[in-house]
């Protein structure tokens, strides 16, 4: 808990959503570190395409989006990857995250295709991303 807020997600015992941390001692250094994006994605995220949520837990819009996102992620658990990453948690250095992929405002929902990121520019709402997500991985049967 940082600045009086909890975290959206990690502290939900009902939470699919898979939740991002930098690994123990890793450090993003002028942007170069190598292989940074796959440094932190855990295995529930390889080889698929999933949908990735950079947040902050004071942003009332992320606060707005968080039931949705859960909602996404309890309905697609085990076929795609939901997860989100707390850009304000400082601690874990996640922060450091938001500027290393251009994140400049909240929330920010990115895609993940395997081996980086790209801007999702889709609609917000769960129809959207579960069209998207089905569309994306070849595979429609949840819309």
């Amino acid at each position: 808990m940082e600045g009086g807020y909890t975290d959206l997600f990690s502290s939900r015992q009902d939470s699919s959503v898979v939740e991002i941390k930098m690994p123990r001692g890793f450090q993003i250094l002028d942007n170069k570190a190598k292989d940074v994006k796959m440094q932190f994605i855990q295995p529930e995220f390889r080889g698929k395409n999933g949908l990735v949520m950079f947040y902050a837990p004071w942003c009332p819009h992320c606060q707005n989006m968080a039931s949705t996102w859960l909602e996404l992620a309890n309905v697609t658990k085990g076929l795609y990857p939901v997860g989100a990453i707390n850009c304000d948690d400082s601690k874990s250095g996640n922060n450091l995250l938001a500027d290393y992929f251009k994140v400049s405002g909240y929330p920010t929902i990115k895609i993940w295709n395997g081996s980086e990121f790209t801007d999702y520019t889709g609609g917000r709402e769960l129809k959207d991303f579960l069209q998207f997500l089905c569309v994306s991985n070849g595979l429609c049967d949840l819309v």
